[in-house]
């Protein structure tokens, strides 16, 4: 037939924007493989703190100590509400800090945090879970993290 094809117009297609709900995480440092900014000791006080979570359900966060130097990296999570207009450090359902340590050479730890509703977090570089954290250390420290709806 004269006129006729499969492709539909422009129109129809639409571009998901993803912001809000994603199946797999979304790196919050940018394009996949991105690392954070080198967290501090300082506490957030700002709304541009931190990193927005596009309101996702979970927080993904990978730490990695390369070369201990002696106790380890530890980071403590922090959570922005746009409701409240604050700042204050995250805890799961049970009332847990939500923290995480890398405490020997060589080794990373992975964790999935809930964080429905927090608009914002902030990785704050801090003694937690019985350690004194070293200076974060750019060429042998990592953290990643990453939001997901499901």
């Amino acid at each position: 037939m004269a006129g006729f094809n499969n492709i539909p117009p422009a129109s129809e297609f639409r571009r998901a924007s993803s912001w809000g709900r994603t199946r797999g995480p979304k790196n919050l440092g940018g394009t996949p493989g991105t690392q954070l900014a080198a967290p501090t000791t300082a506490t957030p006080s700002t709304v541009a703190d931190g990193y927005a979570t596009e309101n996702q359900r979970f927080l993904h966060v990978y730490l990695m100590d390369k070369v201990k130097a002696s106790a380890g990296i530890g980071i403590k999570v922090w959570g922005y509400n746009h409701a409240f207009g604050a700042w204050s450090p995250l805890t799961d359902i049970s009332g847990n800090a939500l923290e995480m340590k890398a405490t020997t050479a060589d080794s990373s730890v992975l964790r999935v945090f809930e964080i429905s509703g927090t608009d914002r977090v902030y990785f704050q570089l801090a003694d937690v879970l019985s350690i004194t954290t070293d200076a974060w250390s750019a060429g042998n420290d990592e953290i990643f993290a990453a939001c997901s709806t499901f």
